[in-house]
């Protein structure tokens, strides 16, 4: 090779590395391009005769620092395909679902969310799972849809070997929400034919439980109820007792009850109207017009 053709060869690298990676598409193959040629050049020095020490010196200078650039590139253009790959990893197991009974797809509630004077009602009764899980696989759909949309706009972003470890998670989560999804509709399914069973024969298991949990609503309506016309006689009493009472120590008394009594009063309506809504809800399953 004459040092001429040697010396094009080296501005071909420098124009290469001046330009860099492309801003869009895939950049891998920018750089092995760029090191083809470095192979081809580097070993190219010991046979080229340059007129004199001065212009091959000149040259392999050049050459130095643009393979130095290249090394720059490459090392900056892995760190940015390491961070793009961990991050992409991050929103594909966010989208992995749970498990699949409702106390992995669904918090358990706080002291403060449970609803109170109904303790006694629930014990051993645990409601069908079907709504915390389903909406639980909706979110987990929505996330491996935002994962898939920021795979296709970062994957030039990534090299082979993490575009291989990327796409290969992302399969595997979006099976496994596919397979939960079947399970998931198969379950209801199952449910779904045991209800229409249950309202039509009268001793199975399905229908002996919902009445069961129905006579314990109604066991508890008519507590709250009884509970809410004593509340409201001694409520009355205390009212007449306050329009004859002078005493200013026993008027603050009497007041201190009202207040009790009218929160107490006010949670049991509360309560008895979701105890109604839940018996009504009941009886509609139970009914053999009610839609599977």
């Amino acid at each position: 090779m004459n040092h001429a053709e040697h010396d094009q060869l080296i501005k071909d690298l420098e124009i290469k590395v001046k330009e860099g990676p492309p801003l869009t598409g895939f950049s891998e193959p920018y750089f092995k391009r760029c090191w083809a040629l470095i192979k081809r050049i580097g070993p190219a020095f010991k046979e080229t005769h340059y007129p004199n020490r001065a212009s091959k010196d000149s040259a392999w200078n050049r050459f130095q620092n643009a393979v130095e650039d290249l090394k720059s590139q490459q090392k900056q253009w892995e760190a940015m395909s390491e961070k793009t790959q961990v991050e992409l990893l991050k929103l594909i197991e966010n989208a992995r679902p749970l498990g699949p009974t409702m106390a992995d797809l669904m918090p358990p509630k706080t002291e403060a969310e449970a609803e109170p004077g109904l303790d006694s009602i629930q014990e051993g009764f645990k409601a069908p799972p079907a709504l915390g899980k389903r909406a639980q696989l909706d979110a987990c759909s929505a996330a491996c849809d935002s994962a898939l949309a920021a795979f296709m706009e970062a994957k030039s972003r990534l090299s082979h070997a993490h575009f291989k470890i990327v796409s290969a998670k992302l399969s595997e989560v979006r099976k496994q929400i596919s397979k939960t999804w079947n399970s998931f509709n198969r379950e209801n399914l199952t449910k779904a034919g045991e209800r229409k069973i249950g309202r039509e024969d009268k001793n199975s298991p399905w229908r002996q439980k919902q009445e069961g949990y129905q006579r314990k609503l109604a066991d508890a309506l008519s507590n709250d109820e009884a509970c809410l016309s004593s509340k409201k006689g001694a409520l009355a009493s205390f009212q007449k007792t306050l329009l004859s009472t002078t005493d200013e120590n026993e008027l603050k008394r009497i007041r201190t009850w009202i207040a009790d009594c009218e929160e107490i009063i006010a949670a049991l309506e509360t309560n008895i109207q979701s105890l109604k809504s839940r018996l009504s809800n009941t009886e509609k399953q139970l009914s053999p017009e009610s839609p599977v």
